[in-house]
């Protein structure tokens, strides 16, 4: 049985990653570099992490979905919010305005890191 160790390990690993709901906000780089070394426009779907989940870049380029009242949308983590606390996050106006009206300005996602 030289496949029971690894797929012991796949399943924690699975297991390890729960779903998450916190709150996200809107940011606007407006073209500027995020802390993932890319350009980040207004309209792209990409997201800020908080300092603890953005783990020194470790999920630059990952990309989550964000799901709020039935809606969803898969942003690319482009950037580190530190004004973000727990598992809140930064949401570009275009990844954002998929979910909600932007004049809603923050609202409850639930996502998986």
């Amino acid at each position: 049985m030289q496949f029971t160790k690894p797929i012991a390990s796949l399943a924690a690993f699975v297991a390890a990653a729960s779903a998450v709901t916190d709150q996200a906000s809107i940011f606007t780089p407006g073209g500027l570099p995020g802390r993932c070394g890319r350009d980040i426009q207004n309209s792209d779907l990409a997201v800020a992490l908080s300092p603890t989940n953005y783990a020194n870049g470790a999920h630059c380029g990952q990309v989550i979905v964000f799901q709020h009242n039935g809606l969803s949308v898969a942003a690319s983590v482009e950037d580190e919010c530190v004004a973000c606390s727990g598992n809140g996050v930064d949401l570009t106006s275009g990844a954002f305005q998929v979910l909600a009206p932007l004049s809603d300005g923050i609202i409850s996602v639930t996502y998986t890191l």
